[in-house]
This record gives C-alpha cells, sequence and structure tokens, in this order.
C-alpha cells in the first residue's frame, strides 16, 4: 500500500515472502518480510529518489536496505 504526502513525497508499506534458496545462498529458509520505503519527486517525470528499509517478521532473520536514484530520460507523452 502507498499513500502521497503531498505533490512530492510519497511512502509506503508492504509484506513479501521468499522460499528457501539454497545451501550456498545467504537465506538458507523462508521468510516473511516487512518493508517500509517511499520516493522523493525532484522532477516529475524524471528525476526520483527511492529509500527503502525492512525486517523479518516471521522465519529466518534478516535486514536489508537500499537508496537510489531513478532517472528518466526521452520523450515523455504529455496527454
Amino acid at each position: 500500500m502507498e499513500r502521497e504526502l503531498g505533490k512530492k513525497f510519497t511512502l509506503g508499506s508492504e509484506f513479501f515472502y521468499h522460499g528457501p534458496e539454497g545451501e550456498a545462498a545467504a537465506q538458507t529458509k523462508s521468510a516473511v518480510l516487512l518493508d517500509v520505503g517511499g520516493y522523493y519527486k525532484f522532477r516529475d517525470p524524471g528525476l526520483r529518489l527511492l529509500f527503502c528499509c525492512g525486517h523479518t517478521i516471521a522465519g529466518q532473520s534478516e535486514n536489508y536496505a537500499y537508496l537510489g536514484l531513478h532517472w528518466t530520460w526521452g520523450h515523455h507523452d504529455t496527454r
């Protein structure tokens, strides 16, 4: 789910599941995770700052986070 907080800022949250990834992987067991993230629009369309962080709520313990820049260019249809 996601919610716009003004014209430039959006926050969201999601649950997701992954199964066991095998003995050679870091995550050898399954897990259900909850994360919170969103994006800030510097220019729309064209330039957004993406962010997210999450943690296990069931299964093998894991944490993750990311920060990214989403940049698009080219012809934008303005219809």
